[in-house]
């Protein structure tokens, strides 16, 4: 299980580096992932557009909202990737949590740490349900909300830090 998992994962052209760890439960119905997100820094600043009435290419820079909406879309998305890729390759996993931290710098100490942003329990039955017909409708920062989710974000994209689940808070909700 781990071999097609890391084989799989590891088939995906992320736009940005995404260090991902996991963990297979004892009985291999559970699956714990971190996801190291790259820093909200790393998002694009500038997007290419096209004027309605011209034949060219227009270059201007996005506002720090735009480029925090970025950042949040990303996150989620990868989030949703690696819950449909498990789900997909790995049929005796029912539950999966998936964590995603960033790095960074804490002021009191001037050290690099850890930051979880976002935490969730997917069951199957609930992602199954899912219309994957109509993926382009659906919203990434929408599709946890029905699941187990710590996540503290504006409407805007700013994360603050939480605390995230734990593979024992797997097994409990899981029932393993």
């Amino acid at each position: 299980m781990e071999r097609v998992l890391e084989t799989y994962l590891g088939d995906i052209e992320w736009p940005k580096a995404s260090a991902i760890d996991f963990d297979i439960g004892e009985n291999n119905t559970t699956l714990a992932l971190d996801i190291q997100f790259p820093d909200e820094d790393e998002m694009p600043d500038k997007e290419w557009s096209v004027p309605a009435t011209q034949y060219k290419l227009t270059l201007k820079k996005v506002s720090a909202t735009k480029k925090r909406q970025i950042y949040r879309d990303y996150t989620h998305s990868v989030m949703m990737r690696v819950a449909g890729e498990t789900f997909a390759h790995l049929p005796s996993v029912e539950h999966v949590l998936i964590s995603g931290y960033r790095e960074v710098i804490n002021s009191s100490n001037g050290h690099t740490e850890d930051q979880y942003i976002i935490s969730i329990i997917i069951h199957r039955d609930q992602w199954a349900s899912m219309d994957f017909a109509r993926l382009r409708q659906i919203d990434p920062t929408e599709v946890f909300t029905g699941h187990t989710l710590a996540r503290s974000m504006t409407k805007t994209g700013v994360f603050k830090g939480i605390s995230p689940f734990s593979p024992s808070d797997l097994e409990e909700r899981s029932g393993a």
